[in-house]
């Protein structure tokens, strides 16, 4: 009995069919021509190239601007940028601004490529894609924010940012930013900004030395903003050569 058991256990496995693998298909990971391109605030100083987090905007207080296409390879990439008269050609194109104020310019870019009929049979190897850039006078961090620092989240104040005149040289200010201080005011030194994140270096040390700060980073989410720097452990100002990192988390008053 057990023989017979044993040949039908046999017969049942031999008799299923072995499952099918579906081929790959061979267009997963490919597009249609495809102009789309991003646009980013772009900074030359060492000093900011590894803190900045690169995104691509619609608005900028910039000067320099990098346009970049997402397609990889094509056969031309041509750009129409503002007023200028002549294209530009290349995969991206690296713009210096002058004098811009508060106005909006158009952005055209045309790729030419070779379509894959195979797996776009519609597609004519040609696409456009316009954007608009608006340039600003002043950042998106100006204004009034309420939030707490993240090592006394109990205590909720209002902080600040707007124009400090360092000796008649007007400079990026934090007012209030460490609640209570003697000095409210700190200029943030060293900086590169763009129109919602900003990094600055050797920040002014103040005499009561409750404010001092050495590095830092902002940046601003819609009505959100996130502020992380280095202050000093010792606000007597014995030990000028230590920090601590702190962080202010708000959101916009004003």
């Amino acid at each position: 009995m057990k023989k017979y058991l044993y040949l039908l256990t046999l017969l049942a496995f031999s008799c299923n069919p072995k499952e099918e693998i579906a081929p790959e298909n061979p267009c997963n990971g490919l597009h249609e021509t495809s102009a789309a391109f991003t646009i980013m605030e772009t900074f030359q100083l060492a000093d900011f190239k590894t803190g900045w987090d690169y995104y691509d905007t619609d608005t900028t207080i910039n000067h320099i601007i990098t346009f970049s296409a997402l397609q990889q390879n094509a056969d031309s990439f041509v750009w129409f940028i503002g007023s200028e008269i002549e294209p530009r050609r290349g995969k991206d194109a690296l713009v210096t601004f002058y004098n811009m104020g508060n106005q909006t310019i158009k952005i055209k870019l045309i790729v030419y490529a070779k379509p894959n009929k195979l797996c776009f049979p519609f597609d004519n190897g040609i696409d456009t894609v316009e954007r608009y850039l608006t340039f600003k006078q002043y950042p998106n961090f100006y204004g009034i924010w309420e939030g707490v620092r993240t090592d006394e989240p109990s205590v909720k104040y209002k902080m600040w940012i707007g124009v400090f005149n360092n000796s008649g040289v007007p400079s990026i200010g934090f007012f209030n930013l460490k609640n209570g201080c003697k000095s409210d005011t700190i200029n943030v030194g060293k900086y590169s900004f763009g129109y919602k994140q900003l990094i600055f270096v050797n920040s002014t040390i103040y005499t009561d030395y409750c404010y001092s700060m050495k590095t830092g980073k902002l940046v601003v989410n819609k009505d959100s903003i996130f502020i992380s720097y280095n202050q000093l452990k010792d606000t007597t100002g014995k030990n000028i050569n230590e920090f601590v990192e702190k962080t202010f988390i708000g959101k916009r008053v004003k």
